[in-house]
């Protein structure tokens, strides 16, 4: 017999040493990647009241310890049915509530540790989920344009979407494909944290503003590892799909999106995005004390150009790409690194292109992120008779 659903109310009195405001005001802290987020109360539902039952059964039977229980999956699928259909982030900012709600109960018992589980960065959410699909469980079915209003803060117009999930298939019937998808999908092993392999994934839904995130950075990173830590190191040629003998492209007015291999873009991109910054670093005359490759990103990718733009003629036109350059430790922008990592992961790129017969040239341009859209677009503006690009990021052609 499943659990009855605990309201509001009382979802705030078992999570009240997490609870800041009072009244109206009420909202719950979380801390996610290093940053505090409130969210708005909820309920807790019966589906996960049951999930923390089992936890600390499992404690209490001493069979497998609570933290060793997979419950991600578990998770998702009882929020979908709840809910009928939610949007990616509203997903993530759930299962932050309920990890919070596991602590609070946990930390009660004094036979068994208390759990604190971290829900993971919004990008290893979606690579679960992008994981779930692949099995056919659930579906990226619609998605939802945000006015600017439900914002707080200016949201550039290619990150007002919203993507939305609804069930495909029931947990009981396919326990193991919801509980462990990373052993199905690649033969590895689920962790006690229920993270995920190094699939690198571009993001096409940004995390809310409503949050009320103090981290500082509103947009997602393309982040690779189930630590939140860059592993892009790990990453060859070998990650890539073998490339199609031929593509069937128009001969002339193509654009990115007619190319059927065009999602192994980032991915070609991130293999040698340290090697890049590492050898840019090298190169400079002057460097501040104590700067490492780790210390930069690449998030945010574009094309623009011909290829962006629709006036592509295949195996003639340079591909064009528009790369965010993150500084993730420190607050100094040096100049250098953008001019060294247009020149060197072009000649990167050039230098192992497997996709020569469609894009005989690769040319990088960058921008740091806090000058990343003006400098897009400006580039769009001032360099293409069709005013259109392609963002990775919302994986729709954008318009100037």
């Amino acid at each position: 017999m499943s659990a009855e659903e605990l309201s509001e109310e009382g979802a705030l009195i078992a999570l009240k040493e997490f609870v800041i405001g009072e009244d109206e005001s009420a909202r719950v802290e979380v801390d996610v990647d290093g940053g505090l987020h409130t969210l708005e109360p909820r309920p807790i539902y019966s589906f996960e009241r049951d999930i923390l039952d089992d936890l600390i059964a499992s404690s209490v039977d001493g069979n497998v310890t609570g933290a060793a229980v997979s419950i991600k999956g578990r998770w998702i699928h009882g929020w979908l049915s709840v809910k009928g259909d939610d949007y990616i982030n509203g997903i993530w900012h759930g299962y932050q509530y309920f990890l919070k709600y596991i602590e609070a109960e946990t930390s009660k018992f004094d036979n068994i540790g208390t759990h604190e589980r971290s829900p993971g960065t919004y990008n290893s959410m979606y690579r679960y989920l992008l994981m779930l699909e692949d099995l056919d469980l659930i579906d990226r079915y619609r998605r939802e344009e945000v006015p600017q209003e439900e914002y707080d803060f200016n949201v550039p117009e290619e990150f007002r979407e919203r993507t939305f999930i609804r069930l495909e298939s029931g947990y009981e019937e396919n326990e193991k494909l919801w509980d462990n998808p990373i052993e199905i999908l690649y033969g590895g092993e689920s962790s006690s944290q229920d993270t995920e392999p190094d699939e690198p994934d571009i993001d096409l839904e940004p995390p809310d503003s409503s949050d009320n995130s103090e981290s500082g950075k509103d947009e997602p990173n393309i982040d690779l590892s189930p630590n939140g830590e860059d592993e892009a190191d790990d990453l060859d040629i070998s990650d890539i799909p073998t490339p199609q003998n031929s593509y069937d492209l128009p001969e002339t007015n193509a654009r990115i999106t007619d190319f059927d291999d065009m999602e192994n873009i980032p991915t070609f991109i991130k293999v040698f995005e340290q090697d890049a910054f590492k050898q840019a670093i090298e190169d400079a005359s002057i460097t501040p004390d104590g700067m490492e490759a780790s210390d930069f990103t690449i998030d945010r990718i574009s094309v623009v150009g011909p290829w962006g733009s629709g006036n592509a003629t295949p195996g003639s036109s340079t591909l064009v790409l528009f790369v965010e350059i993150d500084n993730v430790s420190s607050s100094m922008n040096p100049g250098f690194i953008t001019g060294s990592v247009n020149r060197l992961l072009s000649e990167k790129l050039n230098s192992n292109n497997i996709y020569s017969s469609v894009f005989p040239e690769y040319n990088v341009l960058s921008a740091y992120s806090s000058a990343y859209t003006n400098q897009l677009k400006s580039f769009v503006r001032t360099n293409q008779s069709t005013q259109e690009y392609y963002s990775y990021n919302s994986g729709s052609v954008k318009e100037v």
